[in-house]
Order: structure tokens, then C-alpha cells, then sequence
């Protein structure tokens, strides 16, 4: 999903949604996982039915229901995955026949296959914007580089300060990408452009063991989590004012936000479930979607929130007994 601007004086969430409504996302599973991995303002969701090495990308929204993406009878020879959607419904993905190439899957049902990067094992594109630009990484003999493809100009390499693995995540309509790299060792957040290259956003000496990056706005606000020994937290980082802690409890990992300051994500802890959904202001409002669900939708566990678009739409995934469903919650008014 392309955010629109966070605004930086966050609201709090007693202003919002008080309950939601559990609505499943409709692909059907044939005995297989469904995971939606993406999330836009129409509320149409992206993701991935089967095993990510062997599964189909599908389109799914209430109106139109599911679309496979590059559908096949032969399951294992010609898989498809579907990373991102923006506004105008163009999903970013790969289709592998065998190899995995970056595909751009158009609302009319056509594949649009993307140049292969050089030397490439294979390769992903796993974020889009509104205005043209395509990211995608690329599995190398040991490493991943980062690509961003653009109409009429090709694929311009994302080259790291220091030689790492690139792992990007997201771009915003300004065409920044954020995302992370690792040297073997420590993981480290950045962000990227064509005018400057790479930012390293080393923002907790002694204690950045690992930061990753997971969203960026068309502000440039960038959402994203760090660890170090014994420890944990979220952070929001811009360029006026550079990191800001979340307050999040000890194992509290945010995955995206909107542009009203909500944050969703999901929280491991000791409890017996282990793992809850949270949806937070990141300044103290800090709440556990199951407890959040109107009594028509009380029979699902909502584990893990992977995004919230500007309508308050969340995209998460929830269990029904054993078995782990996509699912939209819509605030209730």
C-alpha cells in the first residue's frame, strides 16, 4: 500500500474504531494457506494461496472476488506471487516457469514480465508506487541485490555503501525505498534514492544488533523495529527529526501505519497465545484487536496485522481453531 503522509501530531485511537468487523478474504484456500500480504485504499488485497516457493499470487476485493494470478495446471512448474498492489490495481510479483522473474499483473488480466537482472538466480518484485516505479531484488550466489525498473529507463541498481545483502521493502511516490541489509552478521535499516544512494539509519548505537525497515510514507516517514541483547522496540524515523522510539511493549513488532498515525502489528509475549494483533497511536494507546471485535466476529483470533490503509481497513491474520485465515477487519461505527 502507498501511505499517504503521516501526521506527525498522532491521534488517539479512542477518536477511531472502537470495534471491527471480521470479513474473510475469499480466495479459496483447496487445502492450502492463504496469506494476504498487501493492502490498498479500495480495500483490494494481494498475497499468496499455497507455499511461497510454490503458490499462486491472487487479486481478491468483495466486489470482484479472487483472481489467480498466471494460473496453471501444473502447479510446481508454473507458480506466481503477488507482493504489492497500488491505487490503479496493478500488482507487483514473479511468475517462475521455472525461474522466478519479476511480473508486473495488470487489472485486466494480462502479466507484464520485467527484465531479468544480470547474473541473476532469480529474482522478485516486491513493491510498486503510483508513479512507475517497480522494486526488486534479486537472488545472486549468496547475495541479494536491490533493483528499481521504470519504464523507457530500465533497471537501475541499488549499489550498498558497504557490501551487503539488499533487501528492500517498500518506495514511496517520490520513488525513496526503504528496506534493510545484513553483512553476515548485524542487520541494518536504510533508506534509498537515485539522487544520494544509500542512508544508513544507524539509530540506536549498542544496541541496533538488528533493524529492519517496513514502511515508508510519501512524507519520507519511515516505520520499522530494531532488537538488541535482551531487548526490543519499534521507531519512526524522518529526516527533519531522525528516529523516534515507539512506546510499544518488549516484543512488539509494528508493520504498517496510515497516514492518521495508526500502527498495526502483532505482539509476542508470554501470555498463552503467545502472539496477539495490536493496533497502537505509538505515543501510549496501545490495544489487542481481539479485544477490539464487535460479538459477531468474536469466534476468530486475531494473531498477526499486517496492514491499515487510510479508511482504517486492517488486513490480518487470524485462526479458526488450527487453521490460519486472510481476513479484512472494517471499523464499526
Amino acid at each position: 500500500m502507498r501511505l499517504l503522509g503521516l501526521l506527525l501530531v498522532l491521534v488517539p485511537l479512542g477518536a477511531y474504531a472502537l470495534q471491527y468487523k471480521v470479513v474473510e478474504v475469499g480466495v479459496p484456500p483447496l487445502g492450502l494457506t492463504v496469506e494476504g500480504l498487501a493492502l490498498n485504499e479500495a480495500q483490494t488485497v494481494v498475497g499468496v494461496r499455497g507455499q511461497y516457493w510454490y503458490g499462486q499470487g491472487f487479486r481478491w476485493s468483495a466486489e470482484a472476488g479472487a483472481r489467480l494470478l498466471f494460473p496453471s495446471l501444473s502447479y510446481r512448474a508454473h507458480s506466481s506471487m503477488a507482493y504489492d498492489v497500488n491505487e490503479a490495481g496493478v500488482v507487483a510479483g514473479y511468475v517462475s516457469a521455472p525461474n522466478r522473474r519479476p511480473a508486473l499483473f495488470h487489472p485486466d488480466g494480462t502479466v507484464e514480465r520485467l527484465p531479468f537482472p544480470p547474473g541473476a538466480l532469480g529474482a522478485w518484485a516486491v513493491a510498486l508506487n503510483d508513479v512507475g516505479d517497480v522494486v526488486i531484488y534479486a537472488d545472486g550466489v549468496g547475495v541479494y541485490d536491490g533493483y528499481v525498473w521504470r519504464r523507457g529507463e530500465g533497471l537501475t541498481r541499488m549499489l550498498p555503501l558497504v557490501r551487503s545483502s539488499v533487501y528492500p521493502t517498500r518506495v514511496n511516490n517520490d520513488g525513496v525505498v526503504c528496506g534493510y541489509g545484513t553483512d553476515g552478521v548485524n542487520s541494518r535499516a536504510w533508506r534509498w534514492t537515485r539522487s544520494q544512494g544509500f542512508e544508513d539509519l544507524r539509530i540506536l548505537p549498542g544496541l541496533d544488533d538488528t533493524v529492519r525497515a517496513h514502511d515508508i510514507n510519501d512524507e519520507g516517514t519511515i516505520l520499522g523495529h530494531w532488537t538488541g541483547f535482551l531487548t526490543s522496540g519499534g521507531f519512526i524515523w524522518t529526516v527533519r527529526e531522525g528516529l523516534r522510539n515507539l512506546e510499544l511493549p518488549l516484543g512488539a513488532i509494528p508493520n504498517g501505519l496510515n497516514d492518521k498515525g495508526l500502527i498495526v502489528g502483532a505482539w509476542t509475549h508470554s501470555q498463552p497465545k503467545e502472539v496477539d494483533a495490536f493496533i497502537s497511536d505509538g505515543i501510549g494507546d496501545f490495544r489487542l484487536l481481539n479485544d477490539m471485535l464487535e460479538p459477531g466476529s468474536r469466534q476468530y483470533d486475531v494473531r498477526y496485522a499486517v496492514d491499515v490503509n487510510n479508511n482504517g481497513v486492517i488486513l490480518a491474520i487470524v485462526l479458526v481453531g488450527r487453521e490460519a485465515r486472510s481476513v479484512l477487519l472494517y471499523p464499526v461505527e
